[in-house]
């Protein structure tokens, strides 16, 4: 919560290193994306719930689906216009985490934390969403919080 802006720290303050500067948080504010375990879906379709009101060109948002691998499920749902029925529950955890994930780097924010991405998952589906993690941490900048050990023991990490 202090990392994502939504609580200050009781002392000190957070510090940003990047290409050799350092900046602190107080002065420094960096946009975060929050996605949690429990992804939650609006009543509406699938393209509201993954842009809301911003402007986002088609072509973009199909780079992304592509990415995450939801476009197949999408467009058999009946594609970006259609309704998500029942606020998602229709949607399998994995596809969840995807749109989620995908909802998040159409944000294009500086950090994305993504808190427990993997409860409840069966491990087939916890493959596919660490791979698809590994693959989008290319160009994003993550926070990846988790208690499973495979997922701990297989991802890099910087210790503070």
């Amino acid at each position: 919560n202090i990392i994502a802006g939504l609580l200050e720290p009781i002392e000190g303050n957070i510090l940003y290193f990047s290409n050799g500067n350092k900046y602190s948080s107080n002065t420094f504010k960096i946009k975060v994306s929050y996605v949690t375990q429990d992804i939650h879906l609006f009543s509406g379709t699938f393209k509201s719930n993954l842009v809301a009101d911003k402007k986002i060109n088609l072509k973009k948002i199909n780079e992304i689906l592509e990415l995450t691998d939801a476009k197949k499920f999408i467009e058999l749902a009946g594609g970006l216009n259609s309704t998500i029925l029942e606020s998602g529950k229709s949607l399998s955890g994995g596809q969840r985490r995807r749109l989620g994930i995908a909802r998040a780097l159409l944000e294009n924010n500086d950090l994305i934390i993504l808190d427990e991405i993997f409860a409840g998952l069966d491990s087939k589906n916890k493959v596919k969403i660490f791979d698809l993690i590994k693959k989008i941490s290319k160009n994003n900048l993550l926070l990846l919080i988790s208690h499973d050990p495979i997922i701990i023991n297989s991802a890099e990490t910087i210790k503070l």
